[in-house]
């Protein structure tokens, strides 16, 4: 059973077009799933934030692009259910195809997408914590590791916009009995 081929050629190029509406926001905003855009009104908070926008403009640069291909391959994807509508072309198991194969391209492109920015915020994370003469005196692998196993960070959480409160440092004694850099 097929959905119905009008409301697949109506509903296609407006998902697509607020898609690509959505990625201006996240450029122009500079908003991401994981932060809000602008500058918070706390002054304890923004010396913390200042130092996270960096990241937060990448990640928001990331999402404008991710929403912007996902429009364009749905707008592609309106091309083939538009001719399922039209009198010249049936409704036929090749144009359905067709039409199926736009939308898989988006939904593998929009997962790539976000798992790119969920990768970019963990990094960002990290560095954020590991900074300073951390390079010099420590591994930054072992370090990683203790990091990452101190904060999880599933990909579900990407949306969490207080990521960075919950974000525990590692014990120093761990870090000093796990990860120093010997012989340096």
């Amino acid at each position: 059973m097929h959905p119905s081929p009008i409301v697949v050629a109506v509903a296609t190029p407006l998902v697509a077009i607020g898609l690509s509406w959505w990625s201006f926001l996240w450029a122009e905003d500079g908003a991401t799933p994981d932060g809000y855009g602008g500058v918070p009104w706390e002054p304890t908070m923004f010396q913390a934030e200042e130092a996270r926008q960096p990241g937060m403009r990448a990640r928001s640069r990331m999402n404008a692009r991710t929403c912007f291909d996902c429009g364009a391959l749905l707008l592609a994807a309106a091309v083939p259910a538009g001719m399922l509508v039209g009198g010249a072309y049936s409704p036929n198991g090749w144009v359905w195809l067709l039409f199926a194969t736009f939308v898989v391209l988006a939904a593998s492109r929009a997962g790539c997408g976000i798992v790119a920015v969920w990768r970019h915020r963990r990094e960002d994370a990290f560095n954020f914590w590991f900074s300073g003469d951390m390079n010099r005196l420590y591994d930054r692998d072992k370090a990683r590791r203790l990091f990452e196993r101190e904060n999880l960070m599933p990909i579900w959480s990407i949306f969490n916009r207080r990521w960075s409160e919950t974000l525990q440092n590692p014990d120093i004694n761990e870090v000093l009995r796990v990860a120093p850099k010997r012989g340096k």
